[in-house]
């Protein structure tokens, strides 16, 4: 079971298995062995695997029939799919989960602080944009 779960998220997160491997710190062989059932990965691998597809370790093995990661659009991602998520986007994703707890919310205090002084949000650069032309 574990290596059809593999697979089916690394397709829906649309990673090649070397992007996979690159984002968990193992080479491209191993995870095909992991997809083709030839070997599993050790227990730090599963862990990373399952943080990097917001899944729990158990639904990777087999043991729990319920995805954390829904295919739906959710509403964390502003209502759009995390397979349209920017390059931009997913790379501060990727940097947001690499801090400690307190850093993240030193991050999200940041990003709140901006959109309140009114400079910053998506409203405001589309008006900005429009003084420029006029």
């Amino acid at each position: 079971m574990f290596r059809i779960r593999l697979k089916e998220l690394r397709e829906h997160f649309k990673y090649s298995q070397a992007v996979l491997a690159e984002k968990i710190g193992v080479s491209q062989s191993a995870v095909g062995m992991w997809e083709s059932g030839r070997n599993m990965p050790e227990s730090a691998k599963l862990e990373a695997l399952a943080t990097l597809f917001e899944v729990s370790t158990d639904y990777l093995l087999g043991r729990d029939m319920a995805a954390d990661v829904q295919k739906e659009k959710p509403a964390d991602f502003g209502g759009t799919d995390k397979d349209e998520l920017s390059e931009d986007e997913r790379e501060l994703l990727r940097l947001f989960r690499q801090l400690n707890a307190e850093a993240q919310e030193r991050v999200k205090e940041y990003a709140d602080l901006l959109l309140q002084s009114g400079n910053y949000g998506k409203k405001s650069d589309a008006h900005s944009m429009a003084a420029r032309q006029a």
